[in-house]
């Protein structure tokens, strides 16, 4: 019985252990997220972001103020994730936030990395839109 009640058990303890870190672990994934996070968005912005991109492009030019819009929300969510990283914050860093934030810059290399002449603009500008409303979400999640 006692067996049976540990293998039920098991799979909630660990997503318990994963997405509740112990304060030694927040402080690494504070340390190394800040850093990773930060050092991944300024690769990202090397050449200018995702607002030169579309400046430069000729078909994206007149939605340029997208692709700021999109600089601006992964760059507030980095400055998120080193608020909740200070000691004293209410809210607590976790693997789930730090990931969410990796992806959301992965994303946007994907944008800038992207060629173009396989995609049309309009099909660009989609993605670009969902994008965008997918920042909004976390966000919305997170009390913004």
């Amino acid at each position: 019985m006692i067996l049976k009640l540990k293998v039920l058990l098991s799979p909630f303890i660990y997503l318990f252990l994963i997405f509740n870190i112990p304060p030694a672990q927040a402080v690494d994934l504070c340390i190394e997220g800040k850093k990773q996070l930060s050092r991944d968005y300024q690769l990202m912005q090397v050449n200018g972001g995702l607002l030169a991109l579309m400046i430069q492009t000729d078909s994206l030019k007149n939605s340029a103020s997208l692709g700021g819009q999109i600089d601006d929300k992964l760059l507030r969510m980095i400055t998120f994730f080193e608020t909740i990283c200070r000691p004293g914050s209410k809210a607590n860093p976790t693997i789930e936030v730090y990931g969410q934030i990796q992806k959301g810059i992965d994303r946007g290399n994907f944008f800038l990395n992207r060629n173009l002449g396989k995609t049309t603009p309009d099909e660009y500008l989609n993605e670009m839109v969902s994008f965008n409303l997918d920042l909004d979400k976390f966000w919305e999640r997170y009390g913004f």
